[in-house]
């Protein structure tokens, strides 16, 4: 068999107990609403083989000293994008293999001493954290660094102590920080190109004259040379590696995926509305909310077009009231009042319908008229 994988991308989970077979490998938990990982909760859940976690763009905040007891096999991790504001140095210490660590993303405010303590730390990503300053000794405890990224970052300046403590460092990431473009920007970049440590430049306009000194003096007081023969070994390559020595099982890894259920037990199977779990939050709300306005609209037109039909169509209930009021009752009163009389050719005080310009005689009169008829 291959690879154990398990795949839970953006089904709203919020904690990482997803129901998955233990003996998983490979965890995509991305896209969801993780907010905690709790102490010794991966060896609760009887999860140790993992070889590669996924957790990015999730909501975690808070990681518990001990969370990765017991996961000692973990070769990759991806935390980025999540709502980290603090991680401590010995939180990954459970971990002895990591290679591959991201945390991009993140808001991470780093205190005084040694970042982080993983000795077998290859690749760490640290961009768009608005990080302002690092230490001589933040990379203390990360010799095996091969690849950093401080990218898209606050930084003004980056002293050259900083990278010392890296010996095997073959490329940094430093673009889209706010350089200060002075002679410490200056030695940095020097010392970077004299140790052929792959980077972009630090700054565009550059004076040539002062770097070129800069770069002889630095070459002077300091003509050491690192072994930097090793290679950074990519995410592929780490499980190519990994089972390298089986025969056959790369072949068979996508035969071994799992689908994860979420907090209701519900397995996410594929379906007809597979395709709205692709659909991120933000235009999921979005779409829901022009839905319901086209769909409000349209019930209250509906209602008040309803409610006038109604209005136009139902009449006035029948009483007397009404009866006498209306203008071919007034005129039956009135004939009855001058029958046996003659008609003269003047307008009488009753004959409403002889003078359209005479306005009918008051309620009272009709109605005494008629009571004395009858």
């Amino acid at each position: 068999m291959g690879m154990r994988h398990a795949s839970c991308i953006g089904q709203r989970i919020s904690t990482i107990e997803t129901g998955v077979p233990s003996n998983v490998q490979i965890l995509d938990v991305s896209n969801n609403t993780i907010s905690l990982l709790e102490r010794r909760i991966f060896k609760v859940l009887g999860m140790t083989s993992l070889y590669k976690l996924q957790l990015q763009f999730n909501r975690i905040s808070v990681i518990d000293l001990h969370a990765f007891e017991g996961v000692t096999q973990l070769r990759i991790l991806d935390l980025s994008f999540n709502h980290l504001y603090y991680i401590l140095s010995a939180t990954f210490e459970d971990t002895p293999h990591l290679r591959h660590l991201y945390l991009q993303g993140n808001r991470i405010k780093f205190y005084d001493g040694p970042i982080l303590n993983i000795p077998t730390l290859q690749i760490l990503d640290i961009s768009g954290c608005q990080i302002d300053h690092i230490k001589s000794n933040s990379f203390l405890e990360l010799p095996s660094l091969q690849s950093l990224n401080l990218s898209n970052n606050q930084m003004i300046r980056l002293d050259t102590e900083v990278i010392e403590p890296l010996k095997y460092l073959k490329k940094i990431g430093l673009e889209r920080n706010p350089w200060s473009c002075d002679g410490n920007a200056y030695a940095l970049e020097a010392r970077l190109n004299n140790l052929n440590i792959e980077h972009n430049p630090i700054c565009e306009k550059r004076k040539h004259g002062i770097e070129n000194k800069l770069q002889k003096m630095i070459s002077i007081v300091n003509n050491t040379n690192y072994d930097n023969d090793a290679e950074i070994i990519s995410d592929d390559d780490l499980i190519k590696i990994w089972f390298a020595n089986d025969e056959g099982k790369l072949a068979n890894m996508k035969n071994n995926n799992w689908m994860c259920k979420n907090d209701t037990g519900i397995s996410k199977n594929d379906g007809i509305l597979s395709a709205f779990d692709k659909i991120p939050s933000f235009w999921s709300l979005l779409i829901g909310f022009e839905v319901g306005c086209v769909f409000g609209g349209l019930f209250m037109w509906m209602l008040l077009r309803m409610q006038q039909t109604r209005v136009n169509t139902i009449s006035r209930p029948y009483t007397p009231i009404f009866a006498l009021q209306s203008l071919p009752n007034r005129t039956s009163l009135m004939r009855l009042r001058s029958t046996g009389e003659e008609s003269t050719g003047l307008c009488s005080e009753t004959d409403v319908p002889d003078c359209p310009g005479t306005p009918p005689p008051p309620y009272r009169d009709v109605f005494s008229t008629f009571s004395r008829r009858n």
